[in-house]
């Protein structure tokens, strides 16, 4: 998660760090290794794509971004059929608040 925010988290300047790394790569060929993505096992591929649609719709409040709720998780088990088990539901719930500490120290 956080490279995720680090690499694609608007800056003050408005635009994301991969964006500026990529727009250097094309201009001087010089490709920096925070291009490459960390890694993420197969069987978990789900649990980071469910996240990235939830976290795609959160809304954000005067105290910075609303945590994914309990309701997020039935709403989206009751629009796509799934029925998640409760690990799964940890390890979302994990990833969403270490996606909002990072957001929250890439502000400062």
């Amino acid at each position: 998660m956080r490279h995720t925010v680090k690499m694609d988290m608007p800056g003050k300047d408005g635009h994301t760090r991969r964006k500026q790394l990529k727009k250097i790569h094309e201009n001087v060929g010089h490709y920096h290794d925070d291009l490459n993505d960390p890694e993420v096992p197969y069987c978990a591929t789900h649990l980071l794509r469910t996240f990235y649609q939830l976290n795609n719709m959160r809304t954000s409040g005067l105290n910075g971004q609303t945590p994914i709720s309990y309701q997020d998780l039935i709403s989206y088990q009751e629009l796509w059929g799934w029925q998640f088990e409760a690990w799964e539901i940890d390890a979302i719930l994990a990833m969403d608040i270490e996606y909002r500490i990072a957001a929250d120290k890439q502000k400062d």
